[in-house]
Formats: structure tokens, sequence, C-alpha cells
């Protein structure tokens, strides 16, 4: 199975031993700024994922949930935060067919 295989949305990808369509997550470029700060009430999510922020803002961890906060830029996402961009795609791994 493979892309070709699944509706525009979605993508193909390896799920524990075997490999099915699921959606594509879309992520945002630059990395969430870091909260020091710690939360005094309870948590509350405005967002889940970067496609639900506007704009270029990206969906972010607080100290009391998640909300769309504008990004650091020319830095990568995820693992990589903090890390310049260029420096971050050398250290992607190589994936072969």
């Amino acid at each position: 199975m493979d892309d070709s295989q699944c509706p525009a949305s979605m993508k193909c990808c390896s799920r524990a031993c075997f490999r099915q369509c699921i959606h594509k997550v879309s992520v945002k470029s630059g990395s969430c700024p870091e909260d020091r700060l710690h939360c005094l009430s309870t948590v509350r999510h405005l967002c889940l994922q970067d496609s639900d922020c506007s704009g270029s803002k990206r969906c972010c961890p607080t100290a009391c949930g998640r909300d769309c906060r504008s990004p650091l830029q020319g830095t990568a996402p995820g693992p990589w935060a903090g890390l310049p961009l260029a420096e971050a795609l050398r250290q992607l791994p190589v994936r072969h067919p």
C-alpha cells in the first residue's frame, strides 16, 4: 500500500504491523516559544493541532494548556526545536522505499 491508494486528504503510514491511510497533519514552520509560567487555573486547550490556528500561528503547549502562538521563525519544529532549519533538515533520517 502507498499514498496513491489513499484519498487526497490522507497519507499512507505504518501503524503497528500494517499500513493504513490516515489524515494528513499540517505542521507549520518555526518552533513554539517556551512558556516558563506555572498555571494556577484549570488546564484549557484552545487548539489541538497547527491547522486549528490562523495564518502562521502554531498550536503550542503553554502553562495552562494549548494555545495559538506566533512561532519563533527560522527554527525547526518538534524534536529539532531550537535548531536552525537547515541543520534540522540535515539530521532527518533518510527513508528508502
